[in-house]
């Protein structure tokens, strides 16, 4: 005879407390305290940007699809925890300031992954359309270097229908500056 067959007992003759207690038993050993737990990316300091214009639907000014701008600005990124602030700096805040009406990211790292946001402020009428405009960042952080999308998106459009949501893309390279 099998050991598993020996040792088999038919679910429906076990009673409840078994079931119950064989599910916690299952979960202790199943919780090893051992295994190393996720660190999340130290993202903190000074950040210069290097920006690849993405598509462009939102149709911004000078905005050539394929162009890199080296140096356009910086990033200056505050960490508590896994919550961080990242303040823009250079050409790229006064951008951001001029199309969403603000000029600092808010959001988390997680292990290695950032993901931040700036919620449009600013309204923006054309053609009698009124929206604001949103930035996020996704990306992924390597010791000093940070590669990731930021997408520029309409949101908040009155009257409802009145145009369709637009949205442009960079592609963003960072390298920390140690000190």
């Amino acid at each position: 005879m099998l050991i598993q067959e020996r040792f088999a007992v038919a679910p429906s003759r076990m009673s409840g407390r078994c079931w119950l207690f064989g599910l916690a038993f299952a979960l202790v050993l199943g919780c090893d305290s051992s295994e190393p737990v996720g660190q999340d990316a130290d993202v903190a300091g000074l950040w210069a940007l290097t920006l690849t214009y993405g598509a462009n639907g939102c149709a911004f000014n000078g905005w050539i699809p394929g162009q890199t701008v080296t140096e356009p600005g910086r990033f200056s990124i505050s960490q508590d925890g896994d919550w961080v602030t990242a303040e823009l700096e250079g050409w790229v805040a006064l951008f951001s300031a001029l199309v969403n009406g603000y000029t600092v990211y808010q959001g988390r790292v997680r292990d290695d992954a950032l993901e931040m946001r700036i919620r449009g402020t600013l309204p923006v009428t054309n053609a009698g359309c009124t929206h604001v405009v949103d930035s996020s960042f996704v990306g992924h952080v390597d010791g000093d270097l940070m590669s990731g999308t930021v997408v520029w998106r309409s949101s908040d459009i009155m009257p409802a229908g009145c145009m369709r949501p637009c949205e442009s893309t960079l592609a963003l390279k960072g390298v920390r500056a140690r000190q």
